[in-house]
């Protein structure tokens, strides 16, 4: 028995931990796969959701806010506070990914620390990338997927054509305005968790002041987005 779990007389606490670490693992694992290895299974809309909230929604957010909850047993706590814990934080992590994913695309290398089409260069399972796959015709999707088969075969840099059509790409299907516009959709969402369950977070005024700073800063972050990708 973990000693955690000894001390909360529970194994709840450690079981959604647990479940979050599994669930990310196999999401991490998806993504290095990537869009060629996923094939047809990342084309449908369901699975990709799943796959997203697996990478980071559940595993940083769902699985420490619940697992903190039941480890503080607080006083009255209920199944609905939960629930709504677990839709605020599903929202939050959404957007938090979708932020990283667009900062991916917009922000210089100096500050990421990689290149600008990285994500989409490797076929990452990233929100941009799942956009364009969704909006491309079948001609220009070969063509991304040529370059994909050739930069893995050759581990090999994007060449000046490829980087060129694939900035195209972005601009040409708006991939950075419709990734911002998603992420306002789970902000806003995650914000009406906490403004419709006033009463859930009454007794636990630190807890809700949190959420509201988080969402806060969920909305500075989309706010700065440059107007334009590249």
């Amino acid at each position: 028995m973990i000693k955690g779990a000894t001390q909360c007389k529970s194994t709840d606490s450690v079981d959604i931990v647990l479940e979050g670490a599994y669930r990310a693992g196999a999401a991490q694992f998806e993504d290095i796969i990537g869009w060629s290895g996923l094939g047809n299974k990342f084309e449908n809309n369901q699975a990709f959701e799943r796959i997203m909230s697996d990478k980071a929604a559940y595993h940083g957010f769902v699985a420490p806010l619940i697992a903190g909850i039941r480890l503080a047993n607080v006083e009255g706590q209920s199944e609905a506070l939960e629930t709504a814990c677990k839709s605020w934080a599903l929202r939050a992590g959404a957007a938090f990914q979708g932020l990283d994913d667009i900062s991916d695309l917009t922000q210089s290398p100096v500050e990421t620390g990689k290149d600008q089409l990285q994500d989409i260069h490797e076929g990452r399972l990233s929100l941009p990338l799942f956009l364009l796959r969704d909006r491309a015709s079948d001609d220009e999707l070969d063509r991304v997927a040529e370059i994909l088969r050739k930069s893995k075969k050759h581990n090999s840099a994007l060449a000046i054509p490829d980087r060129h059509f694939l900035l195209g790409l972005v601009d040409k299907y708006k991939l950075v305005q419709a990734s911002a516009e998603i992420v306002e959709e789970e902000i806003k969402e995650a914000e009406s968790v906490v403004s419709n369950n006033y009463d859930l977070f009454r007794e636990m005024e630190v807890m809700r002041e949190g959420l509201q700073v988080f969402n806060a800063g969920l909305r500075k972050a989309k706010d700065l987005l440059p107007v334009r990708s590249l």
